[in-house]
């Protein structure tokens, strides 16, 4: 299997986190599985080849071309044979500058692009899977900025910059303050970011934490786990335990001890990865 992710250009990285690629032949069982695990992002996906299923929805077929939305609990998706994908990572708050939407309607979503965009995205696909792969993040961020352009909706500034804050481990200020100073009561603040990235701000706030806590056990399984759960502001173990099961679907303990055995075994390459959100800073152009 082969990752590869590239940094948006300049004019981009207000919107988009990274372009990347995959290219993995998924085999029977446990190989043709993968979960996608809470990261407070949106993701565009392209995908040629064999198709992804979702196992909790009947094993509904998803479309060659379909978003993912804001998650707040992992979705376990399955393919059998060899799948190649292109994803553009948005911003939290990008998918609602590309597309006039509420993001309500994509918390805990797997959709169609076609809902959203229609003959644009089948040029750009036919573009990527044509194309080489060396000219994929020139289409990408050419459709990007062609639905910054359709779209024309305006850039919340201050929303914009508390999502960044929240994304930050610890400092400056609350989120209560955060409110004060843009004249918004909490309540206001709470139905801007529903509408804009459809979620609560505390809620992508611990989204952000419990991701970065389970990217270190997986990365670094021998970390204390109460080191962890300081990071991700808890001070005593049950209380981070219970949170990261509402994200993760286990506990930590539980967590540590699978990535561990697989981190010692089939995942022990650095070019293995798991899906589009774990991955070693080498990987990345």
């Amino acid at each position: 299997m082969s990752y590869r992710e590239w940094e948006p250009p300049e004019d981009l990285k207000d919107v988009v986190k990274c372009f990347w690629h995959m290219d993995k032949t998924y085999g029977e069982g446990a190989e043709g599985s993968e979960t996608v695990w809470p990261d407070g992002r949106v993701e565009v996906l392209f995908t040629f080849g064999a198709r992804y299923r979702v196992a909790s929805d009947g094993d509904r077929v998803l479309p060659a071309f379909f978003v993912i939305g804001p998650l707040t609990r992992p979705v376990e998706l399955q393919a059998n044979g060899r799948l190649r994908l292109y994803g553009i990572r948005l911003q939290a708050w990008g998918f609602a500058r590309l597309f006039p939407v509420s993001m309500r309607r994509l918390k805990d979503a797997l959709l169609p692009l076609a809902a959203f965009a229609d003959k644009e995205a089948g040029k750009l696909a036919s573009d990527l899977e044509s194309g080489p792969r060396e000219e994929a993040q020139e289409c990408l961020a050419g459709w990007v900025r062609e639905r910054l352009q359709s779209n024309a909706r305006p850039r919340d500034k201050q929303l914009a910059e508390l999502a960044a804050f929240l994304e930050k481990p610890t400092g400056g200020l609350t989120i209560q303050e955060w409110a004060e100073n843009a004249g918004w009561s909490i309540r206001q603040l709470e139905r801007k970011f529903q509408e804009e990235i459809g979620l609560p701000p505390k809620q992508l706030w611990q989204i952000y934490r419990f991701n970065e806590a389970r990217q270190t056990l997986f990365f670094h399984p021998e970390t204390e786990l109460m080191e962890v759960a300081y990071r991700c502001g808890y001070y005593d173990y049950p209380h981070f335990s219970k949170a990261f099961v509402r994200y993760f679907g286990m506990t930590p303990k539980s967590f540590q001890r699978r990535f561990r055995n697989r981190r010692d075994g089939r995942l022990a390459d650095p070019e293995d990865v798991v899906f589009v959100q774990d991955f070693e800073p080498a990987d990345r152009t």
